[in-house]
């Protein structure tokens, strides 16, 4: 009588069958990730690759190929904290202290420790006084 129950169960609910919305979700993730790797990554992966050459450019003292680099991210995503301090830096580097402070403008608030060091690094020594950490 137990077992006889038992199949019936079984036959109700197969195993490895999953429910219709649980289906549709992991069809939607998947296609929504192969979507991503198909139209994001390489965007992103590009402008990696040109942060990373606009980085070696101005350790190499290239300023204004290092700032082009950096606008060139910026053109891409408006809002990439990162390209902005080191574009902020650039220009300190090249003493176009007026456009700095109009970036540094923008993202005072958004800016951590790391960012601050960064920038500082090359920011003129009578404006650092004004931006110096309590």
């Amino acid at each position: 009588m137990f077992e006889a129950q038992n199949r019936e169960i079984f036959d109700i609910v197969k195993p490895y069958s999953y429910p219709i919305p649980f289906k549709v979700i992991a069809l939607a993730s998947f296609f929504g990730l192969i979507y991503f790797f198909a139209f994001f990554f390489p965007k992103y992966y590009e402008l990696n690759r040109v942060l990373k050459v606009a980085q070696q450019n101005f350790i190499w003292g290239n300023y204004g190929e290092a700032l082009k680099g950096y606008k060139c991210i910026l053109s891409s995503i408006k809002n990439s904290k990162i390209a902005k301090v080191h574009a902020i830096k650039a220009y300190f580097a090249l003493k176009k202290t007026h456009k700095a402070l109009n970036i540094l403008e923008e993202i005072r608030l958004k800016l951590n420790d790391t960012d601050w060091e960064i920038i500082t690094t090359h920011m003129p020594k009578e404006l650092k006084p004004y931006f110096m950490r309590k």
